[in-house]
């Protein structure tokens, strides 16, 4: 064993099996909590812009800006770093531009913004200033309650279509390219997927919730590792999201513990930070998380708010 994760093989039949992805023991996570350091913090919970009712996803809009999915106000709202609306959109329903509780964002890189519009099954294309350019609703049987969505450097996106237990991946035009995983508990399988993040290789990192695990796959959706999640558990808000920064740590929240854990490129538990409470550097369900240099910005959902903290 090394640094918490078992690396020794196993025997099947007599015969020596090495493991197939490193597992984090329970222990690993024995004495890595650190105080948090809050930044800043920025949000209320109400209706009007630059309020939020139980905000999700997150992602960057370039330099010191993001786009916040206000899910329970069926909207986006983009900020600056000091919470200063630049852009909102978006109301109840099923017509372009409108959205049914909005769980995941996502950026490209000329500034096009994507929605999982969680309860209409679909996904919206928008362009920086919010205007609506297109739609789509998945392959072969559509999506079900789609939630993370990400892009990567080509400009393909990646989907958890969490209610079929899947990965779908297309292109920014919704052209459908390939989907991986399926319902189960064994390597590559799924079992309500929800948060998604890639690394600077294209590997995907996929919160496997009720499986209570990251998978890391490669692009082509094959099995590389996982890292086993102490705490988290299913149920509708409860369901957590992730981000990968430019060096390959991973960040996860845990909203039924109210923290953040990081790991190690390899899967190493580092650090963990938050507790539950409403002052700041507190978290009431933390879910959506980005990193933004040395700092992460973490959507604290319960308590209707976003705050800056220093990566642990």
């Amino acid at each position: 064993m090394k640094d918490g994760i078992s690396t020794g093989t196993r025997e099947v039949g007599g015969a020596p099996v090495a493991p197939s992805a490193p597992r984090i023991n329970p222990e690993a996570y024995a004495g890595k909590s650190v105080p948090v350091q809050l930044l800043s913090e920025f949000g209320t919970t109400g209706k009007a812009n630059g309020q939020y009712t139980l905000p999700r996803g997150i992602a960057s809009a370039g330099a010191n800006a993001f786009f916040i999915a206000d899910t329970g106000n069926h909207r986006i709202q983009k900020v600056d770093r000091a919470g200063k609306v630049l852009l909102a959109w978006g109301t109840e329903g099923s017509g372009d531009g409108q959205f049914k509780e909005p769980m995941g964002v996502a950026t490209d890189r000329d500034g096009n913004v994507f929605v999982a519009d969680t309860w209409n099954h679909r996904i919206q294309k928008f362009d920086p200033n919010g205007k609506f350019l297109l739609k789509w609703s998945g392959q072969n049987g559509g999506f079900w309650g789609p939630r993370g969505i990400v892009v990567d450097q080509q400009g393909n996106v990646y989907i958890t279509d969490t209610g079929n237990k899947r990965i779908q991946k297309f292109d920014g035009t919704g052209k459908f390219i390939a989907q991986f995983g399926q319902a189960g508990g064994g390597p590559g399988q799924l079992n309500e997927p929800i948060g998604i993040a890639l690394d600077a290789l294209g590997n995907m990192y996929v919160a496997d919730t009720n499986n209570r695990r990251i998978q890391k796959l490669d692009q082509a959706g094959k099995y590389l590792a996982e890292f086993p999640i102490q705490g988290w558990q299913s149920g509708p808000r409860t369901e957590p999201y992730l981000s990968v920064d430019a060096q390959g740590y991973v960040f996860v929240t845990d909203p039924p513990n109210n923290r953040i854990v990081k790991f190690s490129p390899s899967g190493e538990a580092l650090s963990i930070v938050g507790t539950v409470g409403k002052a700041g550097g507190q978290f009431d369900l933390p879910l959506g998380i980005v990193s933004d240099g040395s700092s992460l910005l973490v959507v604290d959902s319960g308590n209707g708010r976003i705050q800056a903290i220093t990566a642990p």
